[in-house]
């Protein structure tokens, strides 16, 4: 993790862009961390799929004990607590920022030329004098480009960490739904509790 810059002596001004820059690279230190999440959590949601293409054998077992009616409920509650889980984990995984989503109240509104994804890609070229052209000439507007990065990744950020914990929250969910339900079937299948 990237320290941030030492204080300065009391009577001395800190320096806004180094702020903004610490603030920028923790806020993608975090982006990372969640992302990582996120993806082990895929793997927990898509590695039960090979097990349920088995679960048609036991079918039979469980309608002859609690009824088609219920066993249907029952599979479609977990299909469909699985499927929202499975929902905010992509959502988390691909959160983005729009910024036609925003209206930007500053002076001159931010380009966003710190990260600028495809913003300056045309049909087989590179807008390189667009580029150019919208680079920050001077303090302040280095430092507005900066705080629009540290707004933009931020709110990335917390989108991010909203998915992440539905997903998480779905996932405990649907685990403990199925593991009571192959704690019934095993109840069924060995006559515990007769």
């Amino acid at each position: 993790m990237v320290q941030p810059p030492p204080l300065p002596p009391s009577d001395e001004k800190p320096d806004l862009q180094d702020f903004l820059w610490a603030s920028l690279q923790d806020n993608q230190a975090t982006l990372r961390s969640i992302d990582g999440k996120l993806n082990a959590m895929l793997l927990v949601q898509v590695a039960p799929i090979p097990l349920m293409a088995g679960t048609y054998k036991f079918s039979a077992i469980w309608t002859a004990k609690i009824g088609l009616p219920l066993y249907l409920v029952l599979c479609s509650l977990i299909g469909i607590v699985w499927a929202v889980a499975l929902y905010h984990l992509f959502s988390g995984i691909h959160a983005r920022f729009v910024p036609a989503d925003f209206r930007v109240d500053a002076k001159r509104k931010p380009k966003g030329v710190l990260f600028p994804g495809d913003s300056y890609l045309g049909e087989n070229c590179l807008r390189l004098q667009d580029f150019l052209r919208d680079l920050p000439c001077s303090h302040e507007e280095i430092r507005e480009e900066l705080a629009f990065e540290v707004l933009k990744v931020s709110h990335i950020r917390l989108k991010k960490v909203h998915h992440q914990r539905w997903a998480m929250g779905l996932t405990a969910c649907w685990i403990v739904m199925a593991a009571l339900a192959l704690g019934t079937y095993g109840q069924f299948l060995f006559g515990a509790g007769h």
